[in-house]
């Protein structure tokens, strides 16, 4: 068994239907992330937070538990104000989404 089909057996999906909601989690992923920067750049902290919210539901959806933790702190701070430092988070999460994607 592969890591594709053993997270889906995890999730108690078929290896297809799991394949086609990382698909989803792709397109989506890079969409949350872009809105994310660009919340990021503006100093946004409620798009901030829509942005990394969605994503840290989408990211835990699929068991990928490092994505989720980074975009739950992420959702933290923005919600508490606390901006400082969510660049440097929002640089992490992409990078660990990319390699995420790249793995699979």
């Amino acid at each position: 068994m592969n890591g594709m089909e053993e997270k889906a057996a995890e999730l108690g999906l078929e290896p297809d239907d799991y394949r086609e909601l990382l698909e989803l989690f792709g397109e989506a992923g890079r969409s949350d992330l872009e809105k994310l920067r660009t919340a990021v750049s503006s100093g946004d902290a409620r798009a901030v937070e829509e942005a990394s919210h969605s994503f840290k539901g989408a990211s835990g959806n699929l068991g990928f538990e490092e994505l989720h933790e980074l975009a739950a702190d992420i959702v933290r701070r923005a919600r508490s104000g606390d901006m400082e430092g969510i660049d440097k988070l929002t640089e992490a999460l992409t990078g660990r989404f990319n390699e995420t994607m790249k793995s699979l």
